[in-house]
């Protein structure tokens, strides 16, 4: 068989929806595999709170690299392709937000920021590629194969924030307080939704990871407010300003992507990706 040869995907086109679940699992699988080798391996000249980010860089490199030969003659896959253009109108609205929760918890919560650590960076990293990949990139990649109707493109987009804020909810045994990681899980629906714009927006993956580090990176200099990159500071009234910015920002993306000619460009933008037709 040709590479240039879609190959035959039996349950995939029979059972979309099913077949996209056990795609990313598989997939995903797969990605642990390879990030604990790599983890041991760069645990031999690296400190141990340093490996998790190039372990994980690796990891995405190879696991999407499979991915792309798997599905060869019908997709680039997650970081190849797409348009990044799609993604610069949610990136300034990203900006914004930014300097306004900032700007707004300094000053009525007298919020500290400092440079980060490296492991801090190391930790931002870590989550921007591996949560990217595995919640947005190869869900949305999947089910967005045969199936690319507006009302899809956003239930999905919907669906994958939820299961991304869900994965917050451990930092409770990792020393988090409770009610900011409560404020952590809500406020990464609205934040997962805009990660999840840059990727469909785009069809590319890597606009949403680069985001996502900055967006961790800039919680993780919140002084006394971050321990381990888990939230310890307890819950006031900078956090409920910061959660209202984050749904006004969803709220933005999503009456944004609703409206047609940008749904129309990211249909035509995931046609393109997927070179099948639907």
């Amino acid at each position: 068989m040709k590479d240039n040869n879609p190959r035959t995907h039996k349950i995939l086109d029979k059972l979309p929806i099913f077949g996209s679940i056990l795609a990313t699992g598989i997939f995903v699988a797969l990605f642990f595999i390879i990030m604990s080798i790599a983890d041991l391996v760069f645990e031999a000249f690296l400190p141990a709170d340093l490996c998790s980010g190039p372990a994980i860089l690796t990891a995405f490199i190879i696991t999407t690299l499979l991915f792309m030969f798997w599905f060869r003659g019908e997709t680039k896959g997650l970081w190849l392709g797409g348009d990044i253009k799609g993604a610069v109108t949610v990136t300034i609205m990203y900006i914004v937000y930014w300097i306004l929760s900032v700007a707004l918890g300094i000053v009525i919560s007298g919020d500290r920021y400092g440079f980060p650590k490296l492991a801090d960076i190391n930790n931002a990293v870590s989550a921007g590629f591996m949560e990217e990949t595995m919640i947005r990139g190869f869900i949305l990649m999947l089910l967005f194969r045969k199936k690319r109707t507006p009302r899809m493109i956003i239930t999905s987009m919907i669906v994958t924030s939820v299961i991304f804020a869900m994965l917050h909810i451990p930092n409770l045994f990792a020393g988090a307080d409770p009610g900011a990681t409560v404020m952590q899980v809500a406020s990464s629906i609205a934040t997962g939704f805009c990660f999840a714009m840059l990727y469909v927006c785009s069809g590319n993956i890597i606009p949403a990871i680069v985001i996502h580090i900055l967006h961790d990176i800039i919680a993780f200099s919140a002084l006394d407010a971050t321990e381990g990159g888990v939230m310890v500071a307890a819950v006031d009234a900078g956090s409920w300003v910061n959660l209202l910015l984050c749904y006004i920002l969803a709220a933005i993306c999503f009456f944004y992507l609703k409206k047609e000619n940008i749904m129309n460009r990211t249909i035509e933008i995931w046609d393109k990706k997927w070179t099948t037709t639907p």
